[in-house]
């Protein structure tokens, strides 16, 4: 093959791809050039294409991860992964004891509860995984740190240390550690508030304070763990709809808050957006509504948190509950034989909630759980 024509291949997805159609994966993988780790997980995919476990449906149960969650809160689960053991019985815990145990326990209730995709591979690369190949964002970067539990330079080290727990390590401590915990928790008072400011100025531009009217009300109650990219990502959605709407000085107004509750068990926190003055051009159904970046918010907070919206409709005042306890994403398979998974709303009524009195605009409301 002639270098000039392999350009596209340097797409990851396209490469694979190439790959599975050439079917004699040696020749075009020495060709392709690739690093020796892209090459291995080329070769790990091109093997077990067609294994992967379709699920005929996945329910959106946002109750449920949280109580996945409470498991980095019990010493005999996950707490020791992103906490010391320092004070606690060194017989019972320890580098290789944390370690297997976690495992145990991840494998156990991986298969109970109905974990987000994205978050069941970053614990899994974090916990047991050689390569330890996750990722997590910081300054608008992408960084990985090769780092993880079952990373052989971590458990060298814990090996020489024994009875130290691998934060005690400042390198594993600020690319392992820190940025993992930070990656599944939005807490201490600040994460809410620094998610919110670094996305207003991303989404709304440098000068935004002046340009725009913002009230923030109770930001820092906000103390749940999540998927704090994934959450990070639909939140720019939101703020990048506001913009698009926000088309005259009256519009340019919000109110950011966070409200506590306690429901069945579980504490709720509801992290409500609200653009005021700000009306759609449709009557309250989903089919005029789920397009371009609601759609896309749909997609990632599926599994993770319900949400739903408030406005001023064409029809009347209304609450549309988007994403609920219960709903579901089925398996479809397309006319090329591709599977994917769509949320199921032909089985759901349209269960849109009248409102006492008029809104004071366009309301995003998402609601976690802990």
């Amino acid at each position: 093959m002639d270098y000039t024509k392999l350009q596209f291949y340097k797409d990851y997805q396209k490469a694979l791809a190439a790959l599975q159609a050439q079917g004699t994966k040696a020749n075009i993988l020495k060709e392709l050039q690739f690093s020796p780790d892209i090459v291995k997980d080329l070769k790990y995919t091109y093997q077990n294409k067609g294994k992967q476990q379709w699920r005929k449906e996945i329910a959106h149960l946002p109750k449920e991860v949280a109580s996945f969650f409470r498991l980095f809160v019990d010493p005999d689960a996950f707490k020791f992964l992103t906490h010391d053991w320092a004070g606690y019985d060194v017989r019972r815990y320890n580098y290789q004891k944390v370690r297997k145990k976690a495992i145990q326990v991840f494998d156990e209730k991986t298969k109970s509860y109905a974990i987000p995709k994205q978050l069941y591979k970053r614990l899994e690369a974090f916990l047991k995984s050689e390569a330890a190949d996750w990722f997590y964002f910081k300054n608008g970067k992408t960084h990985r740190p090769k780092l993880g539990w079952s990373a052989p330079k971590v458990r060298a080290w814990c090996e020489q240390n024994k009875g130290f727990h691998p934060v005690r390590n400042e390198e594993f401590s600020e690319q392992m550690i820190q940025p993992f915990k930070r990656s599944i928790e939005i807490k201490n008072n600040r994460d809410l508030n620094y998610m919110v400011q670094r996305n207003l100025k991303l989404k709304l531009g440098k000068n935004y304070i002046n340009e725009f009217d913002i009230k923030y009300i109770n930001l820092e109650k906000a103390n749940f763990y999540t998927d704090y990219f994934i959450i990070e990502a639909a939140l720019q959605h939101i703020l990048q709809a506001i913009k698009e709407r926000a088309n005259a000085p009256y519009k340019k107004r919000m109110i950011l808050e966070v409200k506590r509750s306690v429901i069945s068990g579980f504490r709720q926190y509801q992290f409500i957006i609200t653009h005021l003055h700000s009306k759609p051009n449709c009557p309250a159904d989903l089919s005029f509504l789920l397009k371009n970046d609601l759609r896309t918010i749909e997609n990632l907070l599926f599994g993770l948190c319900d949400w739903s919206i408030e406005a001023h409709f064409e029809d009347g005042y209304w609450r549309i509950p988007i994403l609920y306890e219960g709903l579901k994403k089925v398996l479809v398979t397309d006319q090329h034989g591709n599977k994917k998974y769509k949320i199921d709303r032909k089985s759901q009524p349209n269960n849109r909630l009248p409102l006492d009195q008029k809104p004071l605009g366009f309301k995003h409301v998402l609601t976690f759980y802990a």
